[in-house]
């Protein structure tokens, strides 16, 4: 789904998101949350990379494997999310303003 937000250039990107913090405490504190998800997503994804190569390396049980790659899955899909929630949050906050 394409939202408003997408067709923004870069710059008018980083100047809405500036905005969007600026604006009250609650969306301040939306985007730190958001950040905190994504910065355990992008640990999860290198852990579980490291561990399956552990795994394989060392031929570990099956278990060990379905494990690290069931983390690697739901680390990519939480990391999309916030990312699509992100996107649809600062496309409202851009449609209200300009009302």
């Amino acid at each position: 789904m394409k939202y408003k937000y997408d067709t923004l250039t870069k710059e008018e990107k980083k100047n809405l998101t500036l905005e969007f913090k600026k604006s009250n405490d609650e969306n301040k504190n939306f985007y730190k949350k958001i950040n905190k998800i994504k910065i355990i997503s992008y640990i999860g994804i290198a852990y579980s990379i490291i561990m399956m190569i552990v795994d394989f390396l060392f031929d570990m049980s099956l278990i060990n494997k379905i494990l690290d790659s069931l983390l690697l899955i739901f680390c990519i899909l939480f990391l999309i999310k916030t990312n699509d929630i992100l996107r649809m949050k600062l496309t409202k906050y851009l449609i209200n303003k300009k009302k």
